[in-house]
């Protein structure tokens, strides 16, 4: 990741998720990380994804259930030493999730590093592409994005994919629903803060997918520039013909 944070080993082998993102060993109080699943092959990475899709910025395993928490909630909460959290999860026992006895191991999803992350750097921290064809968190308009394709393994990049086969500038995400969009129709949207796209992609939970409500994370295909050149192309031919006549009509 950028800030050249490095990755760290916590815990032993911690699957797929950052050190980064592992906050500690937590105390939990009453009321706090409800269950949201109990599995058993539950580990830290499924419960970081559950939480994610929940929303939610926390992710806390104990034995075999997995919880989630708002920011408030566990800020609240007592660190404890890593060595109170000595229970292997059961879907992999290289890692700790938690303890019975209302220990937790506590993860930050990406929801929590947007918290954390000032608005400017949330196109960078967070997206899979490259910032540079980030556009931003648009209203969509009625009439406008119309569904191309629905998947549950939706990414940003699937959806930019899809649009710039279809010869459209622009890609837009929300939920699991990828739309494509003229420049003239983009361009009559209006522009709204990054903390109202945060629905998890279903292909990728490091990346936001726009929101159900009408919000959508758009990015630039590059077909733009493309029209723009043919349309330039056009322009400098009928020139050139303009010129041959201008031309012709002299020599007369």
């Amino acid at each position: 990741m950028s800030r050249g944070l490095a990755l760290v080993v916590l815990l032993g082998l911690v699957g797929a998720i950052s050190a980064q993102s592992y906050k500690g060993c937590y105390k939990r109080k009453w009321g706090t990380f409800r269950t949201r699943e109990t599995s058993d092959d539950m580990t830290n990475k499924k419960c970081v994804e559950i939480c994610a899709k929940e929303g939610l910025p926390y992710a806390g395993t104990y034995e075999t259930k997995c919880g989630c928490e708002s920011a408030e909630k566990f800020e609240r909460l007592d660190k404890m030493d890593d060595s109170d959290c000595t229970t292997s999860c059961r879907g992999d026992d290289t890692q700790k999730c938690g303890q019975g006895n209302g220990r937790l191991t506590v993860w930050t999803t990406v929801e929590g590093k947007r918290e954390m992350t000032a608005e400017e750097d949330v196109e960078e921290e967070t997206r899979g592409l490259e910032a540079l064809s980030y556009k931003g968190c648009y209203k969509r308009k009625w009439g406008t994005f119309r569904a191309k394709e629905t998947s549950d393994d939706m990414t940003n990049q699937k959806c930019v994919e899809i649009c710039a086969k279809e010869g459209l500038p622009y890609a837009g995400t929300y939920v699991k629903k990828c739309g494509c969009e003229s420049a003239e129709k983009f361009r009559r949207l209006r522009k709204t803060f990054e903390s109202e796209c945060f629905t998890s992609c279903g292909g990728d939970v490091t990346q936001k997918c726009g929101q159900s409500n009408g919000r959508l994370s758009v990015y630039a295909t590059g077909n733009e520039k493309r029209e723009m050149a043919e349309g330039m192309e056009e322009v400098k031919e009928h020139l050139r013909e303009l010129i041959a006549k201008l031309s012709s009509a002299a020599e007369e």
